[in-house]
């Protein structure tokens, strides 16, 4: 359903980080850009922080993988890798992007 729970959760999850997105953005809110856009920017807050913060950068980040993008990302995948197109381009990133999304999962895992 187009704007439906997921749009309404990127929201809510953007309202509480204090986040926006630009106003000639015409996608809907649970667009595949934004969660990437939000990791790009949690890996780069994660770089600058040490200790209990960056703990805590690396449990919410890793919650939100799994609840936002690893419920649906693997059966995705499935999908694109299974469709017949003239060029793999694509099919080969959503793999990629998969398999980031699971080292990068893993990596925070490893940190907590």
């Amino acid at each position: 359903m187009l704007y439906g729970k997921p749009a309404q959760q990127m929201s809510q999850f953007l309202a509480e980080h204090e986040l926006d997105l630009h106003p000639d953005f015409r996608e809907p809110k649970d667009h595949l850009s934004i969660y990437l856009q939000v990791l790009s920017l949690w890996i780069q807050h994660g770089s600058e922080a040490e200790g209990e913060e960056l703990a805590r950068i690396a449990a919410e980040q890793s919650d939100f993988l799994q609840s936002a993008l690893l419920n649906w990302l693997p059966k995705f995948n499935e999908r694109c890798q299974a469709i017949r197109v003239k060029t793999q381009v694509y099919p080969a990133l959503t793999d990629l992007l998969l398999h980031f999304v699971r080292a990068d999962q893993q990596a925070l895992v490893e940190l907590d």
